[in-house]
């Protein structure tokens, strides 16, 4: 937030669970809204997830000003074309390592799960390199790298103090760990992938 300022916009956070193949939870995105934007960490492993995270972003009544695909594997990005197509003043962004990976195994990955059909993206959605931090209304969230190994646990933001012993909700493969601090209180989301985290701060 700005020095001095007294205003602190209020955040939520919305986890999916996008469950391809029926019945598995192992795959989340994430929705952080503010008071007027939103942003929304992955994008569904298929063209109906897309389509589902389009729903909660219009049902939110937020503006989604940014998407940001957290790791290269399909369940992160394959539904990265509906959300593109249905956001088109959106940014998609992604790490360059990230990038890199995706555009080495694209055809690959499409060709292993070819048995999704007509739930398989029709493109490879161009993502801007991401070197910096992201931003929401005032909140900086730090992209931070290095972490092997996240425990799997959800701590609701400004419910309660970040515990191992308070689990509400189990997400195998939450995207990003979003760390926050306000008057309300404090919360985190962390996921167990070796990739990029994202941490917040006012």
């Amino acid at each position: 937030m700005p020095a001095g300022s007294t205003n602190v916009t209020t955040i939520d956070f919305t986890v999916f669970d996008l469950d391809l193949p029926a019945g598995s939870k192992n795959k989340t995105a994430t929705l952080i809204t503010g008071g007027h934007d939103a942003l929304l960490v992955d994008a569904g492993f298929t063209r109906a997830d897309g389509h589902r995270l389009a729903a909660a972003v219009l049902d939110s009544g937020k503006q989604l000003t940014t998407v940001f695909v957290s790791h290269g594997d399909p369940d992160f990005y394959f539904g990265a074309e509906v959300l593109a197509d249905a956001f088109p003043n959106a940014r998609l962004v992604a790490t360059p390592h990230v990038i890199e990976h995706i555009r080495h195994s694209y055809e690959g990955k499409l060709k292993a799960w070819a048995t999704l059909g007509a739930n398989l993206p029709t493109r490879l959605v161009e993502l801007t390199p991401l070197t910096g931090d992201l931003a929401l209304e005032g909140h900086r969230f730090e992209l931070r790298g290095g972490l092997a190994a996240l425990d799997p646990d959800l701590v609701v933001p400004g419910h309660r103090q970040p515990s191992r012993r308070v689990r509400p909700h189990r997400h195998p493969r939450l995207p990003a760990r979003v760390r926050r601090r306000t008057r309300q209180g404090r919360g985190r989301c962390r996921g167990r992938q070796g990739r990029d985290a994202l941490g917040m701060t006012d």
